[in-house]
């Protein structure tokens, strides 16, 4: 059954001369995997490998196989971005983004909402003059809800203690090392009423900016089995913090 969707390119492996290995989120099926052959001649621009950059939009047409782990990709039309391809610190986000996402959405369900958030989100940084450096921790922050493991900033309180299980503020340490300090804690009601439109209203030094980061990270990989620590990372600090 041939079927059209918007998408948004979260990873890809080259496998052979002429074809690739794409997971795309589309806003269809949610996240799907597709094989591009690469056909030389005058078909070769429909599918042509420097579409599918991380956190690229495209609206795609293929051939689908219910059953099928992946399926055959027969066009690829891109949705042009400004800046994202040409911005050093947009095009290190998206490819971090882009990995975070294809961790954190394996198995889980997708809607037409979440899509549009995560489309949304990268429409933002494509277009966003200011606040850059904070995008991709209000973008991972913000997709917790949709994930379904929302932390509860309303208890805080000055030398309360975050749990990273439970998602709450605590007088006392908790009973396992997945913690922060007050110290570390205290930034997290900012963290959480952070969103894009505010974004570059809000100063951290870089090692507060580092930390956040760390902060969601971890919480992730204690609320999502499926979530590893991205190896973009490091080098997404070293462009932030140099």
């Amino acid at each position: 059954m041939l079927q059209s969707s918007r998408a948004i390119v979260l990873h890809t492996l080259r496998y052979s001369d002429g074809k690739i290995i794409a997971t795309l989120l589309t806003e269809a099926v949610g996240r799907q995997t597709f094989v591009l052959h690469q056909p030389s001649g005058k078909r070769r621009s429909g599918l042509r490998t420097n579409f599918f950059q991380p956190l690229a939009l495209m609206e795609i047409d293929w051939n689908h196989h219910d059953g099928k782990e992946m399926q055959q990709l027969r066009q690829a039309r891109p949705i042009p971005l400004r800046t994202i391809p040409y911005d050093i610190r947009k095009t290190t986000i998206a490819m971090f983004l882009a990995e975070c996402l294809n961790n954190a959405l394996k198995g889980e369900p997708m809607t037409r909402d979440l899509f549009a958030y995560i489309y949304n989100g990268v429409e933002w940084l494509d277009e966003a003059a200011a606040g850059v450096e904070n995008f991709h921790i209000i973008f991972l922050r913000r997709l917790i809800p949709w994930l379904g493991f929302e932390p509860n900033a309303q208890q805080y309180a000055e030398g309360c203690y975050f749990d990273l299980i439970d998602g709450n503020y605590t007088p006392t340490p908790p009973p396992h090392n997945h913690f922060l300090l007050p110290a570390e804690a205290r930034l997290m009601p900012t963290l959480l009423r952070m969103n894009f439109t505010t974004a570059h209203v809000f100063t951290f030094t870089a090692s507060e900016r580092a930390r956040l980061l760390q902060t969601i990270i971890a919480y992730y990989r204690l609320h999502l089995p499926s979530f590893s620590e991205p190896k973009s990372l490091e080098v997404l600090h070293d462009l932030f913090n140099s």
